[in-house]
């Protein structure tokens, strides 16, 4: 029997009714769900070490997407992230991209998508994080 949690899926978006139609998909779906409705509320909580990725917007008030994306990356948080964005081009996904994001979605996105886009994101996820193990290894060694 399996006693490893469900992934645990960050929704960071200002669009309250968003957030909540996510929360309740990814619930049913499986998925363990936490909300947050800027990134200053995220980076205000500590980052779990377990198995996540994070659904994060583009455009919000005081902080952006990609603002957080700069703060995790200097922090090297491992956490995937998938940007979920109403107002998405292709140089806004190439620098979502570039800048080691998972992948970049446009609202409203179908549910396959989604759920495609978070299970690649945890894969890679359960890939760097096996690899940094690894690497530990042998380093002790």
């Amino acid at each position: 029997m399996n006693n490893m949690p469900a992934p645990l899926i960050h929704v960071i978006d200002d669009d309250a009714p968003l957030r909540t139609a996510m929360y309740r998909l990814l619930l049913a779906c499986g998925y363990r769900v936490l909300t947050y409705e800027s990134a200053s509320e995220f980076i205000e909580n500590p980052l779990p070490d377990e198995l996540s990725c994070i659904l994060l917007d583009v455009n919000m008030p005081t902080m952006s997407g990609f603002q957080l994306q700069e703060y995790l990356n200097k922090i090297n948080s491992h956490i995937p992230i998938v940007f979920l964005t109403a107002h998405g081009d292709i140089s806004l996904s190439v620098r979502a991209m570039k800048a080691g994001a998972e992948n970049f979605l446009s609202k409203p996105v179908q549910k396959d998508e989604l759920l495609i886009a978070i299970e690649g994101a945890l894969e890679h996820y359960r890939r760097t994080i096996d690899a940094h193990g690894n690497l530990s290894h042998l380093r002790q060694c």
